[in-house]
C-alpha cells in the first residue's frame, strides 16, 4: 500500500490513476466513477456469466470496467479502490452517481419529517396546491398506515419513503448514511427539488462503534455555562450562581440527581495584549451531577470579574465555547447544551489576538459534530450601545446559535441599567432552564411534535427564552428517541425531495422558511488531505504577498502546487485559481459560489489590505475545520467492510468549503 503522501502528490499533480484503479469520470484526472446498486442485484464472476450471491441493496460501488455481453451492457464494480472483490452486474441494475453531493437531514425540532416522492411531478403537485402543510400531513399519515399494514399502496400513491416520524425519533447525527444527489431543479426561488437516492448501511460497527453502543436506559443531560468574567459582569456572575442553585434544587426534588450535570467555563480576552486580564478561558468547574453540587457551588463562588480592562470591547467568547466543547467530558451525556452569557460580541477572526483561529461557522460546526447545542444570552448594556457593539454581537451570535429549521437560540437581554439587566437576565435564564427541564430533565413522556417547536423572531423576552428551551429540549429528546429506536434513513433507489420544509412554504410567495436537508460534499481522506494541503499553500502565498506587497500570488500558488504552467499565455490575470489548477477538481461544478475557486489574480491585486486580511483569516478558519474533520472518527463512514482507510468518507458541509 502506498503511503498517504504519495496520494496527496498524485491528486496535486493531476496524475493518471494506477493500473487496477477504478475508471475515471469523463474529463477528470482524479475522480472515480461510482454507482449505487439496486435491490435484487446479484453478483456475476464474468459479464453475462452465471449469477452468484445477492449484493447488499443500495451499496455504493466503484466502477472498474464496462462492456457489452449477451446483448446487454455490464459494469465491473467493487466497494473499494484497491482492485479487490471485483464483480460484474448489469448496467440496468445501477444508478450512476456523477457528483459527490449528498444530503443530511436538518435539525428536526421545528419541521415535519421529509417525504420522498416518486417523481418530480408528484412533488410539484403537492407544492403547487393550497394548504401544503395539511396535504403533506395526510400523505405522511397514509404512508405510515401502509407501512404498518399488509395493504399495498395504490399505484398512483406519490410517496415512496419517509424520514422517521416523531414517535421513532430523529436519525442520530453520527450515524453514517448517504442521500446522494443525482439532479436538481429550482421551481421556486430559494427552494430546490432534488432527485436523490437514500442509502443506509445499518450498523457498521466501525470506526467509532457508535451504532454498536447500547443506548442509555435514561436520558442523561449536561449544561455548561460559558460566562464572560470581564469588568462589568459581576452582577451576572452572582446571578448565574443563584440560578445554578435553583436548578440543582429542582433536579434533586425530581429525583434526577444522577442524570443531570452542570459545569462552568469562564472567558475574558487576550493575555498577550493585556497580561493583567489573567486568562483567556479556563474550566472553572467540570461537569458535576446534582449530587455533587457542593463542588460546583464552591467553584462558582470563587469566580470574580476581572479588575483590568481588555484590549477591545468585543471579548474572546469563542475561546470559552471552544474550551467547553473540547475540555469538558461530555461522553456520559446524550443531551448536551452550552449556554453562553456575555455583554459583548465575539472577537472577529481578523483580530490579531483571537486565540481559536475559528470563525462563527467553524465553531458552530465544531459543536454540532459533538452533538452540542449552543444558546446565547446577550446582555445589551449601555456600554455596548456606546461602543456600537450591539448590532455586530446580535448578528454574530445568531449565526453561532443557528438551529437550522427551529430558528436561532439567541436571547437578547435588555439592560439599560444594572437593576433592569439583572432582573431581565434572571427571567431569561430561569425561563430557558425551566422550559428545558420540562422536556428533557424529566424521565418518560413523548418527544412531541418537532414541527411545532420554533423560535419566533421579535418576540418578548420570556416568550423567546421559553421557545428556545422547548426547541432545544425537543431536539434532544428526538435524538435520544432515535438512538433508542435505532432510527435509520430510508432506502430508496430514486425519488424527489425538497431541500426546504414544504409544510412551512409561504403559499403567497413560494418562499421557504426552514431547511429540511443540508447539502454536503463527500470527501475521502486523500481528498481532504489534498484540500487542506492546497488551501494551506494558497494561504501561505496570500500572507507572503500581503505582507511584502509583491504581485506574484498566483505564480507562488501554482509553483508550490507542482502545477507548473508550460504556456506563459495561460497565466492570464483573468483566470481563476480553479481554471489554473490551484484546487482539487472534486470542487468543480458544485452549486455554490466559492470565495476561493473563483478568485483571479486581478481580484487579489485589487483587494484592499483589509479585504486581503479577511480572506487570509477565512482560509485559516476553513483549515481548522478540516483538521478537526480528519480526527473526527465518529463521523467517518463507508459501505463495504473494513477495506482501506482511504475508502472512508466524510460529509463536509457545503458551507464549509472554500
Amino acid at each position: 500500500m502506498k503511503p498517504a503522501w504519495f496520494w496527496i502528490l498524485l491528486v496535486l499533480a493531476g496524475a493518471a490513476p494506477a493500473e487496477g484503479a477504478p475508471l475515471l469520470m469523463e474529463g477528470k484526472k482524479t475522480l472515480y466513477q461510482r454507482a449505487i446498486i439496486h435491490p435484487g442485484t446479484v453478483a456475476h464472476e464474468a459479464a453475462a456469466g452465471q449469477p452468484g450471491k445477492p449484493i447488499t441493496p443500495f451499496s455504493v460501488m466503484y466502477v472498474y470496467a464496462r462492456l457489452q455481453a449477451g446483448g446487454e451492457d455490464w459494469v465491473q464494480v467493487a466497494g473499494n479502490t484497491q482492485d479487490q472483490d471485483l464483480t460484474w452486474v448489469p448496467t440496468k441494475n445501477i444508478s450512476e452517481w456523477k457528483q459527490s453531493l449528498t444530503l443530511t437531514f436538518a435539525e428536526r425540532s421545528g419541521r415535519s419529517p421529509v417525504l420522498f416522492f416518486k417523481t418530480f411531478a408528484d412533488l410539484g403537485n403537492v407544492a403547487g396546491q393550497s394548504g401544503i402543510a395539511a396535504a403533506l400531513g395526510k400523505l405522511a399519515e397514509s404512508f405510515q398506515t401502509f407501512v404498518r399494514s399488509p395493504e399495498t399502496p395504490p399505484a398512483d400513491f406519490p410517496v415512496v419513503a419517509m424520514e422517521p416520524g416523531d414517535d421513532e425519533g430523529a436519525i442520530p447525527y453520527n450515524h453514517f448514511y448517504l442521500v446522494p444527489i443525482f439532479d436538481y431543479q429550482e421551481p421556486f426561488e430559494g427552494v430546490k427539488f432534488l432527485e436523490v437516492g437514500s442509502i443506509d448501511p445499518g450498523e457498521t460497527g466501525e470506526p467509532g462503534e457508535e451504532d454498536g453502543e447500547k443506548p442509555q436506559e435514561t436520558l442523561k443531560n449536561a449544561v455548561a455555562f460559558v460566562i464572560d468574567t470581564t469588568k462589568s459582569m459581576g452582577p451576572y456572575i452572582d446571578k448565574t450562581l443563584e440560578i445554578a442553585r435553583s436548578v440543582y434544587d429542582r433536579i434533586l426534588e425530581g429525583g434526577q440527581g444522577e442524570n443531570v450535570a452542570l459545569g462552568l467555563v469562564a472567558f475574558r480576552n487576550s493575555t498577550e495584549a493585556r497580561p493583567q486580564v489573567e486568562y483567556t478561558s479556563q474550566v472553572i468547574s467540570p461537569l458535576k451531577k446534582a449530587l455533587e453540587r457542593k463542588e460546583l457551588e464552591e467553584a462558582l463562588a470563587k469566580v470574580k470579574e476581572a479588575r483590568a480592562s481588555t484590549h477591545s470591547f468585543s471579548e474572546d467568547s469563542l475561546a470559552g465555547v471552544k474550551t467547553a466543547i473540547d475540555e469538558l467530558d461530555w461522553e456520559e451525556y446524550k443531551g448536551r447544551v452550552i449556554i453562553l452569557i456575555t455583554d459583548a460580541g465575539p472577537l472577529p477572526i481578523t483580530d490579531p489576538y483571537i486565540s481559536t483561529m475559528l470563525g462563527l461557522k467553524g465553531m458552530a460546526d465544531r459543536a454540532k459534530k459533538k452533538n452540542i447545542r449552543l444558546v446565547v444570552l446577550h446582555i445589551k448594556t449601555p456600554d455596548g450601545a456606546k461602543a456600537n457593539n450591539h448590532g455586530y454581537a446580535e448578528s454574530a451570535y445568531k449565526e453561532l446559535s443557528d438551529m437550522e429549521s427551529a430558528g436561532r437560540a439567541y436571547i437578547p437581554v435588555e439592560a439599560d441599567n444594572e437593576r433592569q439587566g439583572t432582573a431581565n437576565f434572571a427571567t431569561a435564564a430561569q425561563t430557558l432552564l425551566t422550559s428545558l427541564e420540562g422536556v428533557i430533565f424529566k424521565p418518560g413522556g413523548s418527544q412531541g411534535a418537532g414541527a411545532d417547536r420554533t423560535v419566533p423572531e421579535g418576540a418578548d423576552l420570556q416568550t423567546t427564552a421559553q421557545a428556545v428551551g422547548e426547541a432545544l429540549g425537543y431536539s434532544i429528546k428526538l435524538d435520544y428517541a432515535g438512538q433508542v429506536n435505532k432510527s435509520r434513513a430510508p432506502r430508496v433507489v430514486h425519488s424527489w425531495v425538497a431541500d426546504q420544509d414544504m409544510g412551512r412554504l409561504d403559499e403567497a410567495q413560494g418562499a421557504a422558511k426552514a431547511p429540511a436537508m443540508i447539502c454536503n460534499v463527500l470527501l475521502t481522506r486523500e481528498q481532504l488531505n489534498a484540500l487542506s494541503t492546497q488551501l494551506n499553500i494558497i494561504m501561505e502565498n496570500a500572507e507572503r504577498t500581503h505582507l511584502l506587497g509583491t504581485r506574484d500570488f498566483f505564480q507562488g500558488v501554482l509553483a508550490a502546487s507542482a502545477q507548473v504552467v508550460q504556456d506563459p499565455s495561460q497565466m492570464d490575470v483573468g483566470k481563476t485559481l480553479a481554471e489554473l489548477g490551484g484546487l482539487g477538481e472534486f470542487l468543480e461544478g458544485l452549486p455554490y459560489k466559492s470565495r476561493v475557486m473563483g478568485l483571479t489574480e486581478y481580484d487579489w491585486d485589487n483587494m484592499s489590505i483589509g479585504e486581503q486580511n479577511d480572506f487570509i483569516y477565512y482560509l485559516k478558519d476553513c483549515l481548522q475545520s478540516y483538521r478537526s474533520y480528519y480526527d473526527d472518527l465518529d463521523n467517518w463512514g463507508k459501505f463495504s467492510g473494513p477495506g482501506n482507510s482511504n475508502d472512508w468518507l466524510y460529509r463536509v458541509p457545503l458551507s464549509r468549503l472554500p
